[in-house]
């Protein structure tokens, strides 16, 4: 009989300890700049932004037209991940 009375208080306990984790997961509770990320959200910003760098070394002292845009390009994905990932934090 005690069995069957202590486990709705039981049940409650671990009800509470799961209500607490997901507060604090979504920022409800405790500092809220710790809240959890999604995951899909942080895929995508990692998608915009290429494994490899597309700009590669200058072949002369100056650099051309087209390997300065290819910098400028890379440094345009790195810009938008940046503000992508300011955007989710705020």
């Amino acid at each position: 009989m005690r069995e069957v009375a202590r486990q709705p208080r039981q049940e409650l306990a671990e009800f509470k300890r799961i209500q607490e984790q997901v507060q604090v997961l979504v920022g409800e509770r405790g500092n809220p700049s710790e809240a959890a990320a999604r995951i899909g959200a942080l895929r995508a910003l990692v998608a915009a932004v290429p494994a490899q760098p597309t700009v590669r070394t200058a072949a002369g002292a100056q650099p051309t037209a087209d390997e300065f845009n290819a910098l400028v390009a890379d440094l345009q994905r790195l810009f938008d991940a940046v503000n992508a990932m300011r955007a989710l934090l705020q």
